[in-house]
């Protein structure tokens, strides 16, 4: 039977497509629509939504939903996440859903592979033309993949959600697997990209971070590449910047590579620059209950060329 399978999102413009299925008897496990006249009723109604939706959409972003803060993510991950009423919740599509902050690293192809058996999936990732269809196998597990080549390292917003909109009774639920696994290569450099570590500088200087607060909570900041030259970190969530730093080569005017630094907090910090190359690592710590104070270091790393 004909039904609605996959919303495409092209440059910010939303549409609905039908797809050929298994029958329900082959996919029983799979939460689905009513009789053929609810499910006529519920695509008029999502068509309905959707064309409300598009104008809320922009090309190569996906629509701010209230409440909802992105989940750091970095490849290869295995995620057992669950969509319910404690996830992010799209009222125009009536449609739990889970958003990522997958860090993408130039020239590196990830594989994103989302599957559940409670509900049919939709996935969707910023700037990636969704041209794919949620397959139903007969064990009853609804599959939707994405392969993608960053073409530049930055983060890219990623959607993991339930697929059915308007016309059904409540927005559908239940356990999913997320899995990113990698191919091919970063850019050059001795770098490794990830959720805690900014490639800078060509790739070859690794910046980290270290937190820890007046009441004995620690950790790591969660890092964010902005530029091949600049990045920075959060600590508490991710809508909270808390240091932001650079690495600039400054071999041509005094042979040494350059360090700034500014921080938007007063807990302990210790940010660590390791040059890849050379193995060398230079540290600055940020005393506990002291103003991050600017680091202008014209002179951190004679490590040259």
């Amino acid at each position: 039977m004909l039904r609605p399978l996959v919303r495409l999102r092209r440059a910010g413009l939303t549409i609905l497509t039908l797809a050929l299925s298994l029958p329900l008897a082959n996919a029983r496990n799979i939460q689905q629509p009513g009789s053929p006249i609810d499910q006529l009723i519920a695509r008029d109604n999502v068509l309905q939504a959707l064309k409300s939706e598009t104008v809320r959409l922009t090309p190569l972003n996906i629509r701010e939903l209230a409440a909802c803060t992105p989940k750091p993510l970095s490849a290869p991950a295995t995620i057992q996440g669950n969509l319910s009423a404690l996830s992010c919740y799209d009222a125009v599509i009536n449609s739990y859903e889970d958003i990522y902050n997958l860090s993408g690293v130039a020239g590196q192809t990830v594989h994103i592979d989302f599957s559940s058996t409670a509900f049919e999936t939709f996935l969707y990732m910023e700037a990636v033309h969704t041209d794919y269809v949620s397959h139903i196998s007969t064990s009853g597990i609804s599959r939707h993949t994405i392969d993608y080549t960053f073409p530049t390292t930055r983060t890219y917003k990623l959607e993991v959600e339930t697929l059915y909109g308007p016309g059904d009774s409540s927005a559908h639920s239940g356990p999913y697997t997320l899995v990113v696994s990698t191919g091919g290569s970063p850019s050059p450099g001795g770098c490794s990209q990830n959720a805690t570590t900014i490639c800078l500088s060509g790739d070859r200087f690794a910046v980290s971070a270290t937190w820890r607060a007046s009441d004995g909570s620690d950790g790591s900041g969660q890092a964010v590449r902005l530029t091949s030259d600049t990045g920075y970190f959060t600590f508490f969530n991710a809508s909270n910047v808390e240091v932001v730093v650079k690495v600039l080569n400054g071999c041509g005017l005094n042979s040494r590579y350059w360090v700034f630094a500014g921080g938007l907090t007063n807990v302990n910090v210790v940010l660590t620059i390791r040059d890849t190359t050379t193995g060398t690592t230079k540290t600055y710590t940020n005393p506990q209950s002291t103003a991050f104070q600017p680091i202008q270091d014209t002179g951190a790393l004679a490590t040259c060329p």
